[in-house]
C-alpha cells in the first residue's frame, strides 16, 4: 500500500528479487515496479476488502501516510487531525478487517515512525521508550501501533510495527530537506548563481538510506513472531553535514550561499534529537545498513547529477 512513494518503490523491487509476485495500491498512476496495481483508496473500506479478497496476500505492507509538511499550504488543525487519523489509523483498521475475513495467514508489517517518540525526553530510543507523541502524524501513528498490538491479543494476527527513523533516497520528492540541498549542490556545481535558504542547520537527524529501511521491513515480515522494532542507524547527523558532504564531492564550500531563516523551523520538532537504538532488530534478524551517511548523500548527488546533466559523475567515491 503506498507503493508509488519512496519506500513503495524499494520495497516493491526487493520482493520481486526475491521472487514475490507483488501487488501494489495507490491513488496515483501504476509503475514498472509491481506486478498488479489497484488504483484505490485506502480510506474506502469496501475498496480495500475487495482487493483483498481479489489478491489473497501473504504478506501486506502498509506504507500509506498522511504526512503535512511544514513546507506545504498551512491547514487547520482540525483537518490536520483529521486526515492523519483517516489515513495512518483508520485505513490501518479497514485492513486489518479485510485480512481476518481471509482463509490463510497473512503477516501485516505496519510503516510506523519515530515520531511516535515525540517527547519522550531520552538521547536514544528504543522497543521500551514510552510513546508521548507531540503532533498529529505522531499521535495517529502511535494509535495504529496500539491497533497492531490489539489485533495481535484478540484476533492472533501477525500485526507487526516498524519504528521508522528519517530514511531518504534520490526518489525523495523536491520538497524534502535532503533533495533541497542535493539539488542545490548540482546547481551550484553547474556554475548556476543562486541561494539556498534553510531553517536550522545545527539541527539532528538520524539517517538512513530508504533501500536499507525497506530490507528492515522485510526481514520484520519474516520473524517468527509479531513485534514491533526500532529501525534506525543509531547515528545523528546536521543539516551541516548534509550541505558538507553534498558540496564537498564537487571540492565547494556553501557557505555565503546558504542562508538560515529561523522562520522556516518546524514547531511540531521534538526539543531532544531522536536517535534510534535497533539492537532488538539486529540481533533478531542481522540486519545492517549498507549505507553510510557519505553513501546516501553520495547517491542522492550522483542520481541528481544523472538528472540535471545527462552524464554519470566522476569524483571520487564516499567512503
Amino acid at each position: 500500500m503506498g507503493c508509488r512513494g519512496q519506500d513503495g518503490v524499494y520495497l516493491s523491487r526487493l520482493l520481486r528479487g526475491q521472487g514475490y509476485q507483488v501487488a501494489g495500491i495507490d491513488l496515483g498512476e501504476p509503475g514498472e515496479d509491481v506486478d498488479d496495481f489497484y488504483r484505490a483508496d485506502v480510506c474506502d473500506r469496501h475498496a480495500t476488502r475487495r482487493i483483498v479478497d481479489q489478491s489473497e496476500p501473504d504478506e501486506v505492507y502498509f506504507l500509506a501516510a498522511f504526512h503535512h509538511s511544514s513546507e506545504g499550504p498551512r491547514i487547520s488543525e482540525e483537518e490536520l487531525m483529521s486526515r492523519s487519523l483517516e489515513v495512518n489509523t483508520l485505513a490501518l483498521c479497514h485492513m486489518l478487517g479485510a485480512l481476518s475475513g481471509l482463509r490463510r495467514y497473512t503477516r501485516l508489517l505496519y510503516a510506523s515512525s519515530s515520531r511516535v517518540f515525540g517527547a519522550a525526553g531520552t538521547p536514544v530510543q528504543n522497543e521500551e521508550t514510552p510513546l508521548v507523541p507531540v503532533e498529529p502524524y505522531g499521535i495517529s501513528k502511535t494509535t495504529a501501533m496500539r491497533i497492531c498490538r490489539h489485533w495481535r491479543v484478540t484476533e492472533r494476527f501477525f500485526a507487526a510495527s516498524a519504528i521508522l527513523y528519517n530514511h531518504e533516497s534520490p526518489l525523495r520528492p523536491p520538497f524534502f530537506l535532503s533533495q533541497k540541498i542535493v539539488r542545490f549542490a548540482v546547481t551550484a556545481a553547474q556554475g548556476k548563481q543562486s541561494t539556498l535558504t534553510l531553517g536550522n542547520l545545527a539541527a539532528q537527524v538520524d539517517w538512513g538510506h530508504a533501500a536499507d529501511t525497506a530490507r528492515a521491513m522485510w526481514l520484520i515480515l519474516q520473524q517468527p513472531a509479531p513485534e514491533d522494532f526500532v529501525v534506525a542507524t543509531g547515528e545523528l547527523h546536521t543539516v551541516r553535514d548534509w550541505l558538507n558532504e553534498a558540496f564537498g564531492i564537487f571540492g565547494m564550500d556553501w557557505r555565503g550561499t546558504v542562508h538560515e531563516n529561523p522562520a522556516l523551523l518546524n514547531p511540531d520538532r521534538p526539543a531532544i534529537p531522536l536517535c534510534g537504538d535497533s539492537s532488538k532488530l539486529r540481533r533478531a534478524t542481522g540486519w545492517r545498513p549498507a549505507f553510510s551517511f557519505k553513501a546516501l548523500v553520495r547517491d542522492m548527488v550522483e542520481t541528481e547529477w544523472a538528472r540535471q546533466t545527462g552524464q554519470t559523475l566522476t569524483t571520487p567515491a564516499a567512503v
